[in-house]
């Protein structure tokens, strides 16, 4: 197990654990009785990160990779909606992080290339790169204060950068 995220499929139940894995699979799990109660299958390398988010009304699992796409699983279904790729770039996906905003929640990702991109996971567009790190990306989060939101990322160049997202502006940088 590389990760691990928790939802609720269905908002009256209780939650369920997902969880990420070197053998290229997502396991959905029942923490009452342990029960495993659905893998699964679509990326082609380890699965690294996982965040949950709504993609209208619908909610998505966000899944992050070594084969560098990131896939949205409908989590009714338990099918995928959508892979977002980086194309010919050869960089794996280490974190996700979600960034709210009114109309629709955005992915934001974290890779080896030291890069942070911003995905609409509506149509799968690139909304932004968000250069900064001298290192790879390795924990990506967002927190509010004041209904104002930050992004925090962390990277093996031994810094944390907060980051106003929507104008993709370091704020401070904390060595």
């Amino acid at each position: 197990v590389i990760c691990l995220t928790i939802t609720s499929l269905i908002p009256e139940n209780p939650p369920l654990i997902i969880s990420g894995s070197f053998d290229n699979t997502i396991g959905i799990w029942n923490p009452d009785n342990s029960n495993l109660l659905k893998r699964l299958y679509g990326h082609t390398s380890y699965v690294n990160c996982l965040s949950t988010l709504m993609l209208g009304k619908q909610k998505v699992l966000a899944s992050g990779s070594s084969d560098n796409t990131i896939k949205l699983w409908d989590l009714s279904s338990l099918l995928i909606i959508k892979t977002l790729n980086l194309g010919y770039l050869n960089h794996s996906i280490f974190c996700l992080a979600i960034l709210p905003i009114k109309s629709q929640d955005l992915i934001v990702s974290g890779t080896f290339d030291k890069l942070i991109r911003v995905w609409n996971p509506k149509n799968g567009y690139l909304v932004k790169i968000m250069p900064g790190h001298t290192d790879s990306i390795r924990c990506l989060i967002t927190f509010t204060i004041n209904e104002r939101i930050f992004l925090v990322s962390g990277s093996y160049d031994r810094k944390i950068i907060i980051w106003n997202p929507y104008k993709g502006q370091i704020l401070w940088s904390l060595v």
